[in-house]
Formats: structure tokens, sequence, C-alpha cells
């Protein structure tokens, strides 16, 4: 074995100089007070976070206040951005609620299949059972179901008691569903003995459409042209298609502006009460179903 004496010594720290002399060179760095370490981290913050992971430095431990830290404006600005996104989110999903209302409607659809009963308000729904189309004797006589409306969502209407009247068809009852279930709107009609539309439902709102020499909106073509739209309460909201008019009603119809407004063209909305449960020329405007024994013109 080699003796100490003839071993090679052991390579030196370059800085040889006394413990002593490391020490002062120490005491002499420049020292990171409280104030920097708290602008390193208000700065860290601000940032979003940016220097984690990056660099594998590490900060030695050290005295820090215990003085909560507050957020910073960038932070707060995100999560305030946050919270409204998440707030709008929910308004979206609760835009639409469901609106109760109770009067009588009809039934508007010529498909031979009839008009299908849905279980909830959507086209994809499970189907329950179907409404008979219009009837007609190929003369002018249309008569078609009635049903009771009883709620309304995103153009959807719940119904209910729907009824077939062969004392105006003079045929045998035609089958269907008359239970509860939901069809869409675009196929229900309403009749109305009130001769103006309002901007809402409110006896008191101002008027938005107007009929001129006493008519109302109980004739074949007032009622054909509307479909229902909206409903509170005992007030139907229908759209009418101008189109659908006969040349003998639209010079009676006045429009006024707010009945036009967001709609598309030659298409108005308007409020209407007054609302018939029987499909004949005079009505009491009672949302009741009819009588067993009325018999008149469904022309």
């Amino acid at each position: 074995m080699a003796n100490e004496r003839t071993m090679t010594p052991l390579p030196r720290f370059r800085d040889d100089r006394p413990l002593r002399h490391l020490q002062t060179l120490h005491a002499r760095r420049p020292r990171i007070t409280l104030t920097t370490l708290n602008a390193l981290l208000c700065l860290t913050l601000a940032c979003g976070g940016a220097m984690a992971g990056g660099g594998g430095t590490t900060v030695s431990s050290a005295p820090v206040s215990s003085a909560p830290v507050s957020a910073s404006p960038v932070s707060a600005a995100g999560a305030s951005t946050a919270a409204a996104s998440t707030s709008n989110a929910t308004t979206v999903r609760t835009a639409a609620p469901s609106q109760s209302c109770s009067f009588t409607a009809f039934v508007e659809d010529e498909d031979p299949a009839g008009l299908r009963v849905r279980e909830a308000p959507d086209a994809k729904a499970r189907i329950l059972g179907s409404l008979p189309p219009v009837w007609t004797d190929g003369d002018g006589m249309r008569v078609r179901v009635s049903v009771k409306v009883t709620e309304s969502a995103r153009g959807w209407f719940k119904i209910r008691e729907a009824f077939d009247d062969e004392s105006l068809t003079g045929q045998p009852a035609r089958p269907l569903y008359a239970g509860e279930g939901w069809v869409s709107g675009r196929m229900l009609v309403v009749k109305s003995q009130a001769q103006v539309g309002r901007q809402r439902p409110d006896a008191k709102a101002p008027v938005s459409v107007r009929l001129k020499d006493d008519a109302s909106f109980d004739g074949n073509s007032t009622i054909r042209a509307g479909r229902l739209v909206g409903c509170q309460g005992a007030w139907a909201q229908v759209e009418f298609d101008e189109s659908r008019l006969s040349e003998e009603v639209r010079p009676l119809v006045q429009v006024l502006p707010a009945a036009r407004e967001g709609q598309p063209k030659g298409r108005f909305r308007t409020w209407l009460n007054q609302l018939c449960a029987i499909q004949e020329t005079s009505c009491d405007g009672d949302a009741s179903l009819p009588p067993p024994d009325a018999k008149t013109s469904a022309r």
C-alpha cells in the first residue's frame, strides 16, 4: 500500500482562502429583502403562473409575512369573466320557462296521418298518440278537433281533452288521443271574437292590430291565417300570415308597426282574448268546451 506521504494530493478548491474570508464574501452578497420577495410573488401571479415549471429554480426558505396576499387585478378580472360566462350559460338554459294558460284551440292539420301528440315539448319526444286532421265536406265546410290548452313552452303547447264534434261532421267521432300531451303550435289555431289585438296580454295594453267594419277574429279567413305561438292565462298570442287572408278580409286588417316588429315580411303577431270554444258563427267568448247539443255551421 502506498505511503500517505507519497499519494497524489487531491485537487484543491479553487478558492483556497480561509473559510472566514468566504463567509465575508457571502455576507457581502446582495440580500433579498421581504419587500423584494413580495414584489416577485405579485409579478408571478400577474403573469398567470408563467414562471411555474420553467428552469427548476428553487427559492430557499426565508421569513415571509403571514399577511394574506390579495389577488392581482388580472386574476380578479379573469374570475369575474368566468363567473359572468357561467351566469350567461345558466340564463340561456332557463330563458324559456313554461307558461300556464287555459282556453280552447283547434287542430289545423290537413295531413291524413293526423297531428302527433308527444310526451314532452320536443320533436324527438315519445309519441303518445295522434289527432285527426281537419274534416271537410268538399263544399267549404271545415270541422276541426278541439283541444284544451293548459301550458306552453318553446312553441309547444300542452293539451288534453281532445274532442271531435260528430254533430258537425254528421259522421261517427274519429279515433283520437284524448289524454295529456304536447303538440306544436304551428298546427293550432284559435277563434276570437275580439275586434282588436294588443301588444301584451292585458286589456289595457296598446292596440297592435285592428279590424275595420266591426269585423272580429272569428271568421274562417282570420282563423286559418293565424297560428298559436304563445299564451298566458286566457290570452293567446297569434302569428298571422297575410298571404292566407282572403282578398275580402285583407283590406279590413289594420296592422300597426308594433305588430310587425321582429317578424318576417308579410307576418305579424298580436295578443287576442275573448277566445271561443265552439265552431260556430256566434260565440260568447267562453273558453269552456261546447255543450253536447251544439249544432251549428263551421264554415
